[in-house]
């Protein structure tokens, strides 16, 4: 039975590795170098996470005449009935001062909020309302 997924990004690894993951596929040793871990914790953490279906993993062929194996994030299920427009919950804007990194730092943080939400709260059932969410973030003109 494939665990909690809230539970299994609660683990800072894999929610960084669910966050890369979001821009393309990659292989094991791919996501090691670009989060700076070993090739055997990342490719632990990977199992994990398809084991909990946050992942899935496909066979590509290599120049090698081997095979790569390549993780990506599974697919979220679709909405199987329409729902009619809701009035606005929340309707915000605001200005932030910030640097680059805390730029990047403030986009790497909401993608795996909402990551978290999606993947928990991804399909229709019981009293749930499907909500939809955009979130825009761009840098202002300099005067």
């Amino acid at each position: 039975m494939p665990e909690d997924t809230q539970k299994l990004l609660v683990h800072p690894l894999r929610e960084r590795i669910a966050v890369l993951l979001m821009d393309r596929p990659l292989t094991a040793k791919e996501v090691a170098v670009e989060l700076g871990a070993t090739v055997g914790n990342a490719h632990y953490h990977l199992q994990r996470l398809v084991a909990g279906g946050v992942l899935d993993s496909d066979d590509i062929p290599n120049t090698a005449g081997g095979v790569d194996k390549r993780y990506r994030l599974a697919a979220a299920p679709a909405p199987t009935a329409p729902r009619p427009p809701q009035a606005d919950l929340l309707d915000m804007s605001m200005d932030l001062w910030l640097s680059v990194a805390e730029a990047g730092q403030l986009v790497n943080e909401l993608q795996a909020l909402v990551y978290r939400w999606q993947s928990s709260h991804g399909e229709m059932r019981g009293r749930l309302q499907a909500v939809s969410l955009s979130v825009g973030l761009s840098r202002k003109p300099t005067n």
